[in-house]
């Protein structure tokens, strides 16, 4: 689905080339597993993780550049729950700057942002 905003385009949906291009090369590994007497590949299972994970990183890649910027529009308090309210400010922040959709939009992946808070990955402004 394609996602327009004042200056920015972004498209993070998986294309049906990208699909198409991903399934090929799973059932391209999995016939050569077989040939060489090896289990086949659960390629049902393998394809979804894999279109995820494209589905994914277009996303991170999206909202990269905006993260700073969002990040110095809501400043810091101690405490996990602060940090919490925080971080879910500037991801959505961060999605409204790249002109991803609220369809679109993703829930804030908490256990990332666990380790983000306890390794002090996170900025306090």
């Amino acid at each position: 689905m394609k996602k327009k905003s004042d200056a920015h385009y972004v498209d993070v949906s998986v294309t049906d080339s990208e699909r198409q291009a991903i399934y090929q090369r799973l059932v391209k590994r999995s016939h050569i597993r077989r040939q060489k007497g090896m289990p086949p590949l659960d390629v049902p299972t393998l394809y979804r993780k894999m279109v995820q994970q494209l589905a994914d990183r277009k996303y991170d890649d999206a909202i990269a550049p905006f993260l700073k910027h969002a990040y110095h529009q809501y400043p810091g308090e101690p405490g996990l729950p602060a940090r919490f309210k925080q971080h879910s400010s500037v991801i959505a922040l961060a999605e409204k700057l790249a002109g991803i959709s609220d369809q679109d939009a993703r829930p804030v992946n908490f256990m990332q942002f666990l380790d983000l808070y306890t390794n002090g990955k996170l900025p306090l402004a």
